[in-house]
């Protein structure tokens, strides 16, 4: 890739947690960086952040960013008059509002409050007021694999994670300087945080299992790319698990005319990998999820090639 192109941005998702979509943007963050590659890998499951696992860190923490992306409301006791019309014309359809008895006054809580704003709206004394609060913090690394790593992690009681997820991609392309590849660790789902992470990449791949709850999981996720128009590949993990649950997944790659980038059998080492916090490729490069891992990656190029 010649200096003039701009960077390519590469997300990892899946339809559920747990089938090993973190493990493979780790390994293919490790052979992007073994090949002289300039890339910033971005932990996007700011629910649940743990691509940074795998990696041993130079520097720990070297940056810590609190995002103010939630917005929750605020009691002004000297504009309130106690005349309890929020609670009893229900201002609060999240159950946020209650009356506290001893100060006459109502009470917030910060855990069911949307920040949605009806109460500021329709209180006639104008006792309540929307703030900004800290909903979550991004963290900037770098691995001992010479490439920086960010990742998100949400505080809990946040209810925007998607927005945090947006804030994340953010700071890294302002961070990623010379990086040619952006590979990021997506959430699983289809939610807020999985639209956000997709939203502007160039090419998705999802992992899948030949498991039925992964399959349909992850069929629904399909529907969501489509919806953005997004160039994606199909990778299935533990391939080996389940030969009919294979095959259904092979014929429906074929019915839709999808791409499969190819598939993983089960092997010992990558767990071994994750208790020794490194990467399969890292950990243990000759062994059978490695090769095919690799395998997957000159597809996976060869995909984003016929992109450009």
């Amino acid at each position: 890739m010649n200096q003039s192109e701009k960077m390519v941005k590469i997300a990892i998702v899946s339809g559920k947690g747990g089938v090993g979509k973190t493990s493979f943007c780790g390994a293919i963050a490790s052979i992007l960086a073994e090949q002289k590659n300039a890339l910033i890998a971005v932990d996007c499951d700011v629910d649940a952040p743990n691509l940074a696992l795998l990696f041993s860190m130079k520097e720990q923490q070297t940056e810590d960013i609190i995002v103010r992306a939630t917005e929750k409301a605020r009691l002004l006791p000297d504009q309130c008059t106690g005349c309890k019309a929020c609670i009893d014309e229900k201002y609060c359809t999240f159950g946020a509002l209650s009356w506290d008895i001893s100060s006459q006054r109502p009470l917030i809580d910060p855990f069911s409050c949307e920040g949605c704003g009806a109460c500021s709206v329709l209180c006639r004394n104008e006792a309540f007021m929307i703030d900004q609060v800290e909903s979550g913090h991004i963290f900037y690394s770098r691995t001992t694999e010479g490439f920086p790593l960010v990742f998100g992690e949400t505080i809990i009681g946040a209810s925007t994670s998607g927005k945090l997820v947006r804030d994340v991609k953010e700071f890294a392309v302002t961070n990623a300087h010379d990086s040619r590849f952006m590979i990021i660790d997506g959430p699983p789902g289809i939610g807020c945080p999985v639209i956000a992470t997709i939203s502007d990449v160039d090419y998705v791949v999802v992992m899948m299992e030949p498991f039925p709850t992964a399959f349909h999981d992850a069929s629904r996720l399909i529907e969501v790319i489509n919806r953005f128009n997004l160039p994606f590949g199909i990778v299935i993990n533990r391939c080996d698990a389940w030969s009919e649950g294979r095959k259904n997944i092979l014929d429906f790659i074929k019915a839709n005319d999808y791409t499969h980038l190819g598939d993983i059998p089960i092997d010992l080492s990558i767990p071994r990998s994750i208790v020794n916090m490194q990467s399969i490729i890292a950990y243990s490069p000759d062994c059978v999820a490695s090769r095919s891992i690799r395998t997957i990656y000159q597809n996976l190029m060869e995909e984003i090639d016929l992109l450009r």
